[in-house]
């Protein structure tokens, strides 16, 4: 599954200058790494209440993201 910053990088990439490759590169690594704290937000905040979040659960929130976005992602990396 990707994310909406994945599928919005892919067709930025498109149309860009190579002068912009970069620039565009680190915009997106900051991109993904906000909207993964978000999907981890969520998924917490979806399961327990605020104040009864503890370190395990971050434990899952993380490993939810890395099972739902960054394993296919991964996969998608080795067949370039």
């Amino acid at each position: 599954m990707k994310t909406a910053v994945e599928w919005l990088e892919i067709e930025i990439q498109k149309s860009i200058i190579p002068a912009q490759k970069d620039y565009f590169k680190w915009a997106f690594e900051q991109a993904k790494e906000f909207e993964k704290e978000r999907i981890k937000y969520a998924y917490l905040n979806g399961r327990y209440d605020a104040d009864k979040i503890v370190m395990s659960d971050k434990f899952y929130a993380e490993q939810y993201y890395n099972e739902t976005f960054k394993q296919q992602n991964n996969e998608k990396q080795k067949r370039k």
